[in-house]
């Protein structure tokens, strides 16, 4: 199993985890209330596909319904993908989620990994991507957008001849937009039919809901029946598909939630870039990556765990290291704790 983010201590309500991506700010009032009222119905087998909530999401969204397939979170369709497409070769845009090499290598594909350009924020080498897919010919091309867990965002715009490289090779795009919610940027939607992409969805972040597992994907007719042939019925819970109309037509939440995203997002970035031991990556959703190119990195994870902080360690990631750290960002209290944390850690030992 590979490592997450997240607080499994026995003490787990005395800390601040900066370690998971979840808007603190969720679920709305409206979601909980109809998650009491939703009990009601457990002793009932939910829907087999949830073709309710399909239609909610297809409403909301002048998606149709058959382009639409949920999963019991984002996670269960990266695997559903995996197992369905059975590719020779995949190819993944790295350092990212490392769940997608597992769910790969499960099914017996060849992995290769092709890096950002860490010189350039992380950026994407498109000439050597190119040339790469030309030359491996990979079945399936991975691209986290904006990407977990450098924050990297890319325009579809500037990545479409990309997508079109992948159809010329009979090949498919998956592109995982689970984080695009707090981005508020352009997605790949609109790409979906005319070209091989599988768009990713996760609902369990941005609406503060990962108990509740949500997701859904996108794609073209035949690449959804596809996955649904392969799909076991009832991966989807009642509470869960009922809840969903009410968390995507919540739009003040939406609207609050992206204000106050954005606010803090820009304060926590701002000030972490004041501390002279980190180099901090932009962000553009509700986390940011920070290298320590000072001190050292187990005692710095340390001391911060010592005053009730747990952060995400990335040396998991292929292509990072024990040296770069993930935070999410948080109510405004919390940020500042953390900065104020961070840089008396950064005068105790860098001086």
């Amino acid at each position: 199993m590979n490592k997450h983010g997240g607080y499994y201590g026995d003490d787990y309500k005395e800390i601040m985890d900066f370690s998971v991506n979840i808007n603190p700010l969720g679920p709305s009032e409206s979601v909980k209330e109809k998650m009491i009222e939703s009990i009601e119905n457990i002793d009932r087998y939910p829907e087999i596909r949830g073709n309710s909530a399909i239609k909610a999401l297809s409403n909301h969204m002048s998606i149709n319904e058959k382009n639409i397939i949920l999963g019991n979170g984002a996670i269960e369709l990266i695997y559903l993908f995996a197992r369905a497409i059975n590719p020779q070769k995949v190819l993944i845009i790295g350092p990212t989620f490392n769940e997608y090499r597992r769910a790969f290598e499960m099914n017996d594909s060849e992995v290769i990994e092709i890096s950002r350009l860490e010189s350039k924020e992380f950026s994407i080498d498109y000439e050597n991507l190119v040339d790469l897919i030309y030359k491996e010919k990979p079945k399936v091309l991975i691209l986290c957008n904006p990407n977990n867990p450098t924050g990297e965002y890319v325009s579809p715009i500037d990545f479409h001849f990309i997508v079109q490289a992948m159809d010329n090779i009979n090949g498919f795009t998956v592109v995982d937009e689970s984080f695009m919610d707090f981005a508020d940027k352009e997605t790949f939607e609109k790409y979906i039919y005319n070209n091989n992409i599988f768009l990713l969805r996760s609902m369990t972040k941005f609406y503060g809901l990962p108990g509740i597992r949500l997701g859904y994907g996108l794609g073209n007719d035949n690449l959804i029946g596809v996955l649904n042939k392969f799909k076991e019925p009832w991966t989807m819970n009642s509470i869960a598909l009922d809840i969903l109309p009410y968390v995507i037509k919540d739009k003040k939440f939406i609207k609050d939630s992206l204000k106050w995203i954005k606010e803090e997002r820009k304060f926590l970035y701002e000030e972490l870039n004041k501390i002279s031991a980190l180099k901090v990556f932009e962000p553009n959703a509700n986390f940011i990556l920070f290298k320590l190119e000072k001190g050292n990195p187990k005692e710095f994870f340390n001391y911060l765990l010592s005053k009730k902080i747990h952060v995400r360690t990335c040396e998991d990631f292929k292509g990072l290291g024990d040296r770069y750290f993930r935070i999410s960002v948080k109510e405004h209290k919390n940020n500042k704790n953390i900065i104020n944390t961070i840089e008396k850690w950064n005068k105790e030992v860098c001086g």
